[in-house]
């Protein structure tokens, strides 16, 4: 492991983080890794000079996955996760605004490309100007008010403990038993998922969903042949759940303030499109489920625990 001074970051190349566990280091001694290596590359990412949206969704990246592999270690961690967790929850707070009206853009887009034949004539350029106009105020606000420096004392900080850490040792059984509780919570929020229908359950199943791929990420190496193909599916899945939640978050956007985003009738054949995509997303992500979580939790965790001795 590289010794890295927290603040003092490489000014050319990003870090180099091996987002996984090796499986010749302690369960520990790779969580505390694997979290200084993403808080290297998230403040390596702010600090930069750069592109800000780059710089704030790749950041943003980094403490999602950081968040995700203490979720999947937390009873190493003791009371230590309960602090860091809301901390570094607050720090993808202050990221998201900024992350997701860029994020509403790129969704506007490739569904105005997508269904360019249905809308004929009509680009819809008023709608795409209303989200870019709200980005740039975003964007002015996130840099008048400095918050890409305050992310930075805190993360800072947080890597400053993170060495601190009295972190219990733990053998594999600790990662596997976690594993099987995420296969668990990823079956009940699918099913809460369709039988509620509301946009707040499919966000909590997308959350969950993330969770299944980072944590097939850290894990991978215990099977690399056969997790890497789930770990495929667990990306595809994520991201039909991702197109999904943005596209809830790009129609309320728009009709909180329509007289921002053009004409009535433009936002009404957009509103249309947004109906039709999730109808076609939740079907495609139904399917995905069914092959991805046939296997129970037990199951799961049996086969990391034989594969990661092997």
């Amino acid at each position: 492991m590289s010794h890295w001074i927290p603040g003092i970051v490489a000014k050319e190349t990003p870090p180099e983080a091996h987002y996984h566990w090796k499986t010749d280091e302690g369960i520990a001694e790779g969580l505390r890794r694997i979290v200084s290596e993403q808080l290297q590359s998230a403040i390596w990412n702010l600090s930069k000079n750069g592109s800000l949206d780059v710089a704030v969704h790749e950041a943003r990246k980094s403490v999602k996955k950081i968040r995700s592999a203490m979720r999947l270690a937390r009873h190493l961690m003791g009371p230590a996760y309960e602090v860091e967790n809301k901390v570094l929850r607050d720090v993808g707070r202050e990221l998201s605004p900024l992350r997701d009206a860029a994020a509403l853009i790129e969704m506007f887009d490739d569904q105005n490309g997508k269904y360019r034949e249905q809308l004929g004539d009509r680009s819809l350029i008023s709608v795409r100007d209303g989200l870019v106009a709200r980005k740039n105020k975003l964007s002015s606000s996130f840099e008048r008010k400095h918050m890409a420096g305050e992310v930075l004392r805190v993360l800072r900080k947080v890597a400053a403990r993170v060495r601190k850490w009295d972190l219990s040792e733990g053998d594999f059984q600790v990662l596997s038993t976690g594993f099987a509780s995420t296969v668990r919570q990823n079956r009940k929020a699918r099913d809460e998922a369709y039988a509620d229908a509301g946009p707040e359950s499919f966000h909590d199943w997308r959350k969950r969903a993330k969770d299944l791929r980072y944590h097939l990420a850290l894990l991978h190496k215990a099977w690399p042949p056969v997790l890497e193909g789930y770990l495929d599916a667990a990306a595809d899945l994520e991201q039909q759940l991702g197109d999904d939640h943005n596209l809830v978050v790009l129609r309320d956007t728009i009709l909180k303030r329509p007289d921002d985003f053009g004409e009535a009738k433009d936002i009404s054949s957009l509103m249309n499109i947004i109906a039709q995509r999730q109808q076609d997303l939740r079907s495609k992500a139904r399917s995905m489920a069914v092959r991805l979580y046939g296997e129970k939790p037990r199951h799961w965790r049996k086969r990391l625990e034989i594969s990661w001795t092997l």
